[in-house]
């Protein structure tokens, strides 16, 4: 599988054994960068972009790399740019597959601890907890250990941890970590498509969100009849 955001790879020729070459790259995995400092939301947007194609490439072949987080991506600088680079194949498998156990608990979808299969839905799931902790060092519903059941609760917008980050992009990050995945992105595409165009994305609440959270404009209105009706019965 050759592509921009793989490190290249080659297979000599003349080979006695079986190995193959990988590029070299000088720099630092995403973990290791998020132990002093966050990405810009420049950054983090094209990280998105980036993963998000390199899901679509690989669902070409009908396949989902299994592992996205930081600790499988790589940063290198080139001409003051940053350019990432997806690691670490070791779980990559086919999509739908349910025996597959590819994956970190902190990054798997609710319904991956159900056992269902593995999708295009629960890999953006990865991505967006990805995103949410390359912009606020923080993970949106904690960090979860190894055979741990956890119960997942309604995760914080991540403009709480970091303020640089604009309305759009909390929606996004939000939708594409939902807890229930009937309000998450079903298609890589979905998700691609908001990330590169901010002013169509629409702003996303939680289930228990109130409709002064919703739509205060609504509210306000709401409240306005209430008082005049009420103003018109005593009168």
């Amino acid at each position: 599988l050759k592509a921009s955001f793989f490190p290249k790879a080659v297979i000599p020729k003349n080979r006695t054994q079986r190995y193959y070459v990988m590029q070299l790259i000088g720099g630092e995995n995403l973990n290791t960068i998020l132990d002093y400092k966050t990405l810009s939301i420049d950054d983090a947007v094209n990280l998105g972009k980036i993963l998000l194609d390199m899901s679509q490439y690989l669902l070409k072949y009908d396949l989902v790399h299994g592992d996205i987080k930081p600790h499988n991506i790589m940063l290198e600088k080139n001409d003051e740019e940053i350019d990432f680079k997806i690691i670490d194949f070791g779980n990559v498998t086919e999509i739908f597959s349910t025996d597959t156990k590819a994956g970190t608990p902190s990054f798997l979808s609710p319904e991956r601890f159900q056992n269902e299969a593995i999708s295009e839905s629960s890999e953006i799931f990865s991505i967006g907890v990805t995103l949410y902790l390359a912009l606020t060092g923080k993970y949106p519903y904690g960090e979860i250990e190894p055979f741990q059941s956890p119960s997942f609760k309604e995760a914080k917008k991540p403009s709480v941890f970091n303020k640089n980050i604009p309305d759009w992009l909390d929606s996004v990050i939000l939708r594409s970590i939902a807890i229930d995945k009937e309000h998450r992105y079903s298609y890589y595409s979905e998700m691609n498509y908001e990330l590169k165009s901010p002013q169509n994305v629409k702003p996303f609440f939680p289930k228990n969100a109130t409709l002064i959270e919703r739509s205060p404009l609504a509210f306000y209105k709401g409240g306005f009849i209430i008082m005049i009706i009420i103003n018109m019965i005593f009168l």
